[in-house]
């Protein structure tokens, strides 16, 4: 089947006040979770790939020119694709996490991919918690081609 899906994770239910959702990262607070969240996030794209998804990737929305390629590619795939879009929200997840406004957040999406080392990969840009509460990096770009 030809068809593209396009996974836009904000990490809650942003448009019914901020919920903890199964992509919560464990310890992001929300409307629901005020101590932070108990739970592993959920792999999408992991389980996408062992559904059987032929096309299979994930990115944030950091840049921009990656995320048109990307989702060309998914677009021109013959088979099923899936790319899950990280972009938090800025009006629940950012104000219950302390993650600063929409620009400081878009900016902190580097230090979660699983590519860049150093200071930003290790960076808490939640204060009042460890460094990989936010989210720790995640595998990105196309994860599965088949």
């Amino acid at each position: 089947m030809d068809r593209t899906c396009l996974l836009f994770n904000n990490s809650v239910y942003g448009m019914t006040g901020g919920q903890v959702a199964p992509t919560t990262p464990t310890g992001g607070r929300a409307s629901t979770a005020p101590t932070g969240n108990q739970e592993p996030a959920f792999d999408a794209c992991r389980l996408l790939e062992a559904a059987g998804a032929t096309f299979v990737a994930r990115t944030t929305l950091y840049e921009p020119p990656v995320v048109a390629e990307i989702v060309a590619e998914a677009i021109t795939h013959h088979g099923f694709s899936f790319v899950e879009l990280i972009s938090d929200c800025p009006v629940y997840y950012g104000r219950y996490n302390d993650l600063g406004e929409g620009p400081a957040m878009l900016t902190a999406m580097r230090g979660r991919d699983a590519k860049i080392s150093g200071i930003l990969a290790h960076k808490a840009f939640v204060g009042h918690l460890p460094a990989a509460v936010p989210r720790p990096g995640l595998p990105q770009g196309v994860l599965h081609r088949g």
